[in-house]
């Protein structure tokens, strides 16, 4: 009989211990699955976050659409719609006399570097008008060049850019000038700009310069 008992003891002894550690185990399991959980929601809170920032911002468009701001619940454009990445202009100029270098004699006339600088400007610059509104100009802010071969005088050269990259007011030109081939390469950056508000900033440097 006390063997039996013995025997019986050990039995629910055996049978509580397994008990624990099934309990344990799902301790852990709940453990996990609660901070599972609380990962989860967390993400979820930061996507709405994030969500509710960009809906209170919008970031600029190089898609070509209209590059707004929204500010104080009001959407300003800042750009026409019609002005967008890839529009192109073609603008043909003779060389003339005044636009070349004149220190290597008649015969050594060509196109100089700082002229077809200006004419590359002037080009892009006309182009951006038939975009802006009234008051509205741009300035050059940014220029790089390689002048790759002479162009002598009486020739045609031919400038075609292409817009690159709008980023709110900054317009980014690539552009290639030709004769009867490649004669220059490079980028320019514009700047949009109300004439208006230009002319006071001028004014005041003047001012702050002591000039009349």
């Amino acid at each position: 009989m006390l063997a039996a008992g013995r025997a019986v003891l050990m039995v629910r002894a055996a049978v509580v211990m397994r008990g624990l550690v099934v309990c344990r185990r799902m301790l852990v399991v709940m453990r996990y699955l609660a901070e599972v959980d609380h990962r989860t929601h967390g993400a979820q809170r930061k996507q709405h976050e994030h969500q509710h920032q960009y809906e209170n911002f919008q970031r600029p468009t190089h898609a070509g659409d209209a590059i707004t701001r929204l500010e104080s619940g009001d959407a300003r454009p800042l750009m026409k719609t019609t002005l967008k990445p890839g529009l192109s202009l073609t603008k043909k100029i003779m060389v003339d006399e005044s636009r070349c270098i004149g220190f290597m004699g008649k015969e050594g006339m060509v196109y100089a570097t700082p002229r077809m600088l200006s004419d590359v400007e002037y080009a892009c610059r006309d182009f951006l008008l038939e975009h802006l509104d009234a008051g509205e100009d741009s300035v050059g802010t940014h220029v790089s060049i390689d002048h790759l071969a002479a162009t002598p005088l009486g020739l045609e050269v031919t400038i075609d850019a292409k817009i690159v990259e709008i980023d709110r007011r900054k317009i980014v030109f690539s552009f290639t000038v030709k004769d009867i081939e490649d004669v220059g390469r490079g980028k320019h950056v514009r700047f949009v700009g109300e004439t208006a508000k230009s002319r006071e900033r001028l004014a005041a440097k003047r001012k702050k310069a002591g000039l009349a």
